[in-house]
């Protein structure tokens, strides 16, 4: 259950940590548009061919190996996106240069590792990417970073440290140009959270509701992050006693997720798992239990082929 707790809270957030990166290949360029749009298989088909052209420079060849990780990571291929972090991370440790967009592979790579239950690890990685960020005093990687380490620290319940990454976060971004609105919809999304933690239920619905707003102004009503954002939503909604809003909510997650990422998706089952919670809050003891079963059978299959225990490679690790 805990590690379910790390995917509802940190999933699909990386889709900001390109927001300030400018692609001038224009195959990147799509391939970032096709992140963005939330079209994950998509993504990868275009990304890979990039990454693996020799004829490129390392720097956009990293680039598409960062973005074919990300979209390996969000269809539930951990291994393989791990594979191709690994490859974003030698070509782009290759020049000092590169800093900037080694920290951001760093980070992605982090929330990789924390939704594979290996939280020690992505602290460690998006630590080292902070302190990229802060040699170069790069307010936008240092905000990115902040809030990367706030996700982890709020889904494992450390309210006073993740409010510590919040705030930084927030200050960061007063002085960064480059942040997208969904970096500040996430933002409000863990302040959402910080404020569940605190039992402050109304301010969690209202934070989550507003994370919801930017995603649906940005996206439309049926991107993948809207739809988790209702799922987010559904999850304060019933702790603060808001049952029928909350099935509601969720119901409607689910099929935007059913839509975007697929029923057999890793996001989707932990998603469905909330939702059998909440059933089961409702009386509906029998329809959540069967759900409940259903799903953490699925996914026990699913985290027992990851490579949990691998340790982290030497090129994450290197000094830069």
């Amino acid at each position: 259950m805990k590690r379910i707790g790390a995917i509802l809270f940190t999933a699909f957030f990386a889709t900001t940590l390109l927001s300030s990166q400018e692609a001038a290949q224009p195959g990147l360029q799509d391939a970032f548009q096709l992140n963005r749009q939330g079209r994950f298989a998509e993504l990868v088909e275009a990304a890979q061919p990039l990454a693996n052209d020799k004829s490129l420079s390392p720097l956009v060849r990293g680039q598409a190996a960062m973005l074919v990780g990300l979209g390996k990571h969000q269809v539930g291929k951990f291994q393989e996106s791990a594979a191709a972090y690994e490859q974003s991370l030698r070509l782009l440790g290759s020049s000092p240069q590169y800093a900037g967009y080694y920290a951001a592979t760093l980070i992605a790579y982090g929330t990789l590792y924390h939704d594979m239950g290996r939280i020690d690890d992505a602290q460690q990685l998006q630590g080292k990417a902070l302190s990229i960020y802060e040699k170069t005093t790069d307010h936008t990687g240092i905000a990115m970073a902040c809030k990367s380490l706030a996700s982890i620290a709020l889904a494992g319940g450390h309210k006073s440290e993740g409010r510590k990454f919040l705030e930084r976060a927030a200050n960061e971004a007063k002085l960064s140009a480059h942040l997208n609105p969904d970096f500040f919809a996430s933002l409000y999304s863990m302040q959402g959270k910080l404020a569940e933690l605190e039992k402050k239920h109304a301010v969690a619905v209202a934070g989550y509701r507003r994370a919801l707003n930017v995603w649906e102004a940005e996206h439309g009503d049926r991107h993948v992050l809207v739809g988790w954002g209702y799922i987010l939503l559904g999850k304060a909604s019933a702790e603060a006693g808001q049952t029928d809003a909350a099935l509601e909510q969720m119901r409607k997650g689910l099929s935007i997720l059913g839509d975007t990422v697929g029923p057999v998706n890793v996001h989707y089952l932990a998603a469905e798992l909330a939702y059998a919670h909440v059933l089961d809050a409702a009386g509906s003891h029998s329809q959540a239990d069967d759900l409940a079963k259903k799903d953490q059978g699925l996914l026990k299959n699913f985290y027992s082929g990851q490579c949990l225990q691998c340790s982290v490679s030497v090129a994450a690790l290197a000094l830069h």
